[in-house]
């Protein structure tokens, strides 16, 4: 998982934008978000004029944030969290502030942007509505998203399952994943009650829904 893996063995390469994840895929971002096995946050500066920095979360010192780091466990299911949040833009700064990542260094709390200091001289200050924000990567692997998905039961083949005396979809994971998910997706509005879809899904022991 994301607190385990060394940052160094990270390669960009092998991530795409969530947007981009998005749009191929078809699936909403919180699914995606969901089955990613790694999520990187990549605060490489759109221009040389400022870099985002970081709170470091043992000293508080600010610090540079490196181009690309390895987003915590915790921080994605805040993520999670604040996707679901429709007073939270998925476009504005609050979607990532305070996210934290594991670096080469140590562990960092993605802060704000500052003006790159040229000849030890301080720019003006800068408004951080007029910095393009760190980009969300995710898993380039597509057709893992789409396996995923099927298994879960988004896209799946039906078959001859019973409950209650009417066809249903069988979910071959643990229970507590399919409520995650679809608590995800009714608060994202993506369906309109997690307990009705969930009992559309038929399993050897049924998750209880709070």
């Amino acid at each position: 998982m994301s607190n385990s893996t060394l940052p160094e063995m990270i390669d960009p390469n092998n991530f795409m934008s969530l947007g981009k994840a998005e749009r191929e895929t078809g699936l909403p971002d919180i699914s995606i978000l969901f089955y990613s096995p790694e999520i990187l946050l990549d605060c490489t500066p759109m221009e040389p004029s400022y870099v985002w920095m970081g709170t470091g979360i043992t000293d508080r010192d600010l610090r540079r944030m490196p181009n690309f780091g390895l987003l915590l466990q915790e921080s994605r299911e805040e993520l999670s969290r604040r996707l679901c949040n429709y007073l939270i833009s998925k476009h504005s700064f609050d979607l990532l502030h305070n996210l934290k990542v594991k670096t080469e260094k140590g562990f960092l709390r993605l802060s704000k942007p500052v003006r790159d200091q040229k000849g030890n001289m301080p720019g003006p200050s800068l408004k951080i509505e007029d910095i393009p924000r760190p980009v969300l990567l995710v898993s380039a692997d597509l057709e893992l998203y789409r396996q995923k998905a099927a298994q879960r039961g988004m896209k799946t083949e039906r078959k001859e399952a019973v409950m209650e005396g009417e066809p249903c979809l069988v979910w071959d994971n643990h229970p507590e994943e399919l409520r995650k998910l679809a608590h995800l997706l009714e608060q994202h509005g993506y369906i309109e009650s997690a307990d009705i879809w969930c009992q559309h899904f038929n399993w050897a022991t049924p998750p209880v829904l709070q």
